[in-house]
């Protein structure tokens, strides 16, 4: 019983880093994104 707990725990654990790290990742692209697209529409503004 406190075995498969254990398991369990670990599993779920693994999960939420995974999770997490899937999170962030998306996080970060969004803002390299959002700051290229930004600079992108600077761009075409100041060319006209």
């Amino acid at each position: 019983m406190d075995k498969e707990l254990k398991g369990i725990l670990e599993v779920i654990s693994k999960r939420v880093k995974t999770m997490e790290l899937i999170m962030l990742i998306y996080f970060y692209l969004s803002i390299v994104g959002g700051v290229i697209y930004f600079f992108v529409w600077l761009s075409e503004i100041l060319s006209g």
